[in-house]
């Protein structure tokens, strides 16, 4: 971030990391192909604004990498994790400590749910579902989905399509 802030970083301390489970743990560190993700699982723990404890209300905030967090007053948890030490002041914000790394949505996600959960994806969920693919596509497994987006179906003639 070339941003001087301020802004609000949820740290997860190295008991966070710790109940990771060890194959989630060895892609974040040994997995060159996983940088891209890793860049949008930290910047899911920061906020474009300095946000200290005292103002922290059950509400949802928008973090980094587009993607809600839920702040709560139930002795302050950020997504369910305890924020253990509040209102470490630094230069360019405010880092709040918390006992758990938080988890992006995509993590969780198979690819269907991926897909339903995309707008500009719609065009292509019609045709997995017609396709009777969906199952295929949520089943446990690694699977790439190299996804074509709505306006990439635009281009293609209205016939084809149907």
């Amino acid at each position: 971030m070339k941003s001087p802030g301020p802004f609000t970083l949820f740290a997860p301390n190295n008991g966070a990391f710790a109940k990771l489970p060890p194959s989630i743990l060895n892609t974040l560190l040994t997995n060159d192909e996983f940088i891209p993700h890793l860049a949008d699982r930290l910047l899911y723990h920061v906020l474009d604004a300095e946000l200290k404890s005292s103002h922290i209300f059950n509400f949802k905030v928008t973090a980094l990498n587009g993607e809600k967090l839920l702040l709560s007053t139930d002795t302050v948890t950020i997504n369910g994790n305890k924020v253990v030490s509040a209102d470490n002041v630094v230069t360019n914000g405010v880092v709040h400590i918390i006992n758990g790394v938080l988890i992006p949505s995509w993590v969780a996600n198979s690819i269907t749910g991926r897909v339903v959960g995309a707008s500009d994806l719609s065009t292509l969920l019609a045709l997995v579902v017609l396709a009777g693919l969906d199952a295929v596509l949520d089943s446990p497994g690694e699977l790439t989905l190299v996804a074509p987006t709505n306006s990439a179906f635009a281009k293609l003639p209205a016939d084809v399509v149907e």
